[in-house]
């Protein structure tokens, strides 16, 4: 009797650890697949945001940020699609830096994504970069409900961008962030 039991106790014993590994690949597969979802968004700008700054580009800016504004949740990443138009007479390598406005905005540190930093770009032609804000949980919304801002400066120069760089192109950017 003694060697039926326990012959009984490991089938039961396999069959639990068949589920379980199943379990596990299931769960396995579905995040990986909401993960790489996420990151395949993240990592292209939507058709609709670039066809809105290639209007704007068309129309005569040599820079755009479209939209320049976004309300997000905390933890959650605003999305600025930025368009750039070569008009120098040659093929030039730009770069741009996304700097908090710390003056007018309320205390928060959230972090900046956007790749590449600096891109060439043909003559008389325009490229699309995505920007991504992440408003970390625990920023504080502005009274009343003042907006994160952002300033974009794009320069046409690998060195460095800033605010009085003299290799700026195009206009100044401004994008706010509002808390929901």
């Amino acid at each position: 009797m003694t060697k039926k039991a326990s012959f009984e106790l490991s089938v039961n014993f396999l069959v639990v650890l068949i589920i379980c590994i199943v379990l596990l690949g299931i769960g396995i597969k579905l995040i990986t697949t909401l993960l790489g979802g996420v990151d395949n968004e993240q990592g292209r700008m939507n058709q609709y945001m670039e066809e809105r700054l290639m209007e704007v580009l068309d129309d005569g800016a040599l820079v755009a940020a479209y939209p320049d504004r976004d309300s997000v949740s905390k933890g959650e990443a605003a999305k600025f699609g930025l368009g750039i138009r070569n008009e120098l007479g040659t093929d030039q390598y730009f770069m741009f830096e996304v700097v908090r406005d710390e003056t007018n905005s309320p205390a928060c540190a959230p972090k900046i994504s956007s790749m590449p930093k600096e891109f060439l770009i043909k003559n008389n032609a325009q490229q699309f970069q995505l920007i991504a804000i992440t408003i970390p949980k625990d920023c504080q919304r502005g009274s009343p409900s003042s907006p994160q801002i952002f300033n974009i400066y794009v320069c046409n120069t690998t060195v460095t961008c800033y605010k009085e760089s003299p290799d700026r192109y195009g206009d100044l950017q401004k994008v706010y962030v509002y808390l929901e």
